[in-house]
């Protein structure tokens, strides 16, 4: 992609064009432009003494399923394979 054509295409591409480089400070630099842009929030920050997000009480419900032969059987078919393949990921990471 070209310079003209990143500027037609909108900032987005322009932006991957300008970013989209090798060297070490690319990062540096996007995070010096971006960083007044961007504002991070939690659900504790408040606005005026204010909360800025007010969530409801946390409800948990446990429901129990039961489950027919053939679901029960998908089931554990699939907690057996998760098993395997986390045993071969743990087995020797410099293979």
């Amino acid at each position: 992609m070209q310079y003209e054509d990143a500027l037609l295409a909108g900032n987005h591409a322009f932006l991957l064009l300008y970013f989209h480089t090798s060297d070490a400070f690319s990062g540096s630099r996007a995070q010096a432009i971006l960083k007044p842009l961007l504002l991070r929030r939690t659900k504790y920050s408040t606005l005026e003494g204010q909360p800025l997000l007010q969530l409801p009480a946390k409800h948990i419900e446990i429901v129990k399923l039961q489950f027919t032969d053939e679901e029960r059987q998908v089931s554990t078919l699939a907690c057996h394979r998760l098993a395997f393949v986390l045993s071969e990921s743990h087995a020797d990471p410099y293979q």
